[in-house]
């Protein structure tokens, strides 16, 4: 059971660190387009709201890469894991995340989708405007993307525990 551990938090390092590079190249790309950009122009717009996702997508890539990194560290440091009370706590621990830590994301994804829309469609007279709203969608979708390439990866790593087969219950 360790070894599922382990390996599951290496993978969800590795996905944060593709996230937090994600987030770089959106602040490169927000940078370069609010300073190569007229004042109140649609690519200023759209370089405002890449700057904003790219700070969350980099601070969050980050945050839970150094988190996963050393959750992965204190589990390879344990001598000895009971896999049946690793199993158990695992379940219970994943199907929590599945339930719940989704949540908070999906609102913020689909609030700048919509959001975007309000600004492209009701507010899109203002090149600026038009800008931020297109920002945002794209901000929001690639962020629903990410999350349920997540959750898909979660959902996967939560059926494996629960099929984990524990060698004592095999002898």
């Amino acid at each position: 059971m360790k070894e599922y551990m382990v390996k599951y938090y290496l993978s969800e390092q590795n996905w944060a660190i593709l996230v937090g590079i994600i987030g770089i190249v959106l602040l490169i790309m927000g940078i370069t387009l609010w300073r190569t950009s007229e004042t109140n122009s649609l690519n200023r717009g759209i370089g405002y709201a890449l700057l904003a996702g790219g700070i969350i997508f980099a601070a969050a890539g980050t945050g839970v890469a150094i988190y996963n990194r050393t959750k992965a560290v204190e589990i390879e440091k344990i001598v000895h894991i009971d896999d049946t009370e690793a199993k158990a706590s695992e379940t219970v621990r994943m199907e929590n995340v599945m339930s719940s830590s989704y949540k908070g994301a999906i609102i913020m994804f689909t609030s700048c989708i919509i959001l975007g829309l309000i600004a492209i469609l009701l507010l899109g007279h203002n090149p600026l405007i038009r800008g931020i709203g297109l920002g945002l969608l794209l901000f929001g979708t690639i962020g629903h993307f990410m999350e349920s390439n997540s959750m898909k990866r979660n959902n996967a790593y939560l059926n494996e525990v629960k099929e984990y087969i524990i060698q004592s219950e095999i002898n």
